[in-house]
């Protein structure tokens, strides 16, 4: 929860410090973002890779050394040579630790609890990231200029601190014994598997087309192309992230007898139907479309629950233990494209044909991975 609050205190932040602050221009973010995005995947499967056969408690003790150096360095930047070195670090440092921080969860849970453990991480994950964005735009509301944005980047870097000494003072598991003969031992493997490939193409739907979004596409679709002001673009934030805390625990209880895979049948429903609740606010104006639109929050946010409940748990059934790591890298590499793919797909759609059009597309997606979530449950039942 206090490296998600860092996270939130910061991030949200990062653009504007290179673009007013540091004068670079977008061309240079557009850079940074590029560099850290690419680094990112590739530290992904390496981290998989190390996770396995070193550990994830090492792996994640990497990431917060690197992390660390990665927000201390942003806060020192003066040229675009050092902006491109910080994106370098930071995808190497976030590449770690996504690719590590599920497997260690998973491997210090006992199996029957592993929901729970995960159901908990989201409501902390979204406590840490609110308190964290109120704090900084009142940081930023009323202390101007560079030493600001940097006050804020020093306090994540210690937020990155604080998790290395937790992480190092913690006893996991050792890493998996390895086989001799080891012949399941790679992706290759992996990619060979139908229900992980299966897994994996349901992840890419539901985060590029759903999960993804409401940070991404619908803030644009909402203010720019449905004419809502700013006001109803930060009231669905908060409306969303406090359904989220609320939702998160009973979600959990609701879905307790249902399997992993049938809980992201649920989750993929249930954004079909959070999407069509948009669409049908863009045929409104005023009051009428922004009541829609923060229904379309909570029921997003049910959404989101029941995802973060189950997709992790399921992997961890598919998976042998001595190959967690790397799938996990595999998922980081899906959520990553997906966040940056999602938005130009829609507001691809958007700026051509408008917000009806993009609320469409994010239902059509969201009906074809409810189907795939239907094909994985049935396969995972057959025996």
């Amino acid at each position: 929860m206090v490296t998600q609050f860092g996270t939130g205190l910061a991030m949200p932040f990062v653009p504007i410090y290179i673009t007013t602050q540091l004068n670079l221009g977008v061309g240079s973010l557009a850079g940074y973002y590029a560099v850290s995005a690419a680094t990112t995947l590739v530290a992904a499967l390496l981290g998989g890779r190390l996770t396995d056969s070193v550990g994830a408690r090492t792996n994640l003790l990497a990431a917060a050394v690197v992390l660390t150096a990665a927000n201390v360095w942003l806060a020192m930047l003066t040229g675009i040579g050092g902006l491109l070195v910080n994106a370098a670090l930071t995808g190497l440092g976030g590449g770690l630790y996504f690719s590590a921080l599920m497997p260690m969860v998973l491997t210090m849970v006992r199996s029957d609890q592993h929901r729970r453990a995960f159901a908990l991480r989201y409501l902390t994950m979204n406590l840490g990231l609110g308190a964290g964005a109120v704090v900084g735009t009142a940081v930023l509301a009323n202390w101007d200029g560079p030493l600001a944005f940097r006050t804020l980047f020093l306090l994540k870097a210690l937020t990155f601190v604080q998790f290395g000494l937790v992480v190092y003072g913690l006893t996991g598991p050792p890493p998996a014994p390895r086989e001799k003969h080891e012949r399941r031992g790679g992706y290759r493997t992996l990619l060979a598997s139908r229900p992980v490939l299966l897994i994996l193409a349901v992840q890419a739907l539901l985060v590029t087309f759903c999960f993804v979004q409401l940070d991404t596409s619908i803030p644009v679709v909402v203010h720019d192309f449905m004419g809502l002001d700013l006001g109803v673009v930060g009231a669905l934030a908060v409306v969303n992230t406090v359904a989220v805390v609320l939702l998160q625990m009973p979600a959990l209880t609701l879905f307790k007898r249902v399997s992993d895979a049938g809980t992201l049948v649920y989750a993929a429903a249930t954004w079909v139907i959070a999407f069509s609740i948009g669409a049908v606010a863009t045929t409104m104006d005023g009051v009428g479309a922004a009541g829609l639109l923060l229904a379309f929050g909570v029921v997003f946010a049910f959404a989101e629950t029941a995802y973060a409940t189950a997709f992790h748990p399921l992997l961890a059934k598919v998976v042998p233990p001595d190959l967690i790591g790397r799938v996990n890298g595999l998922s980081s590499v899906v959520w990553n494209v997906g966040t940056v793919a999602g938005p130009l797909l829609v507001l691809g759609g958007a700026a051509t044909f408008g917000a009806l059009v993009a609320w469409s597309i994010l239902i059509a997606f969201g009906v074809l991975a409810a189907c795939l979530t239907l094909w994985l449950r049935s396969m995972l039942s057959t025996p």
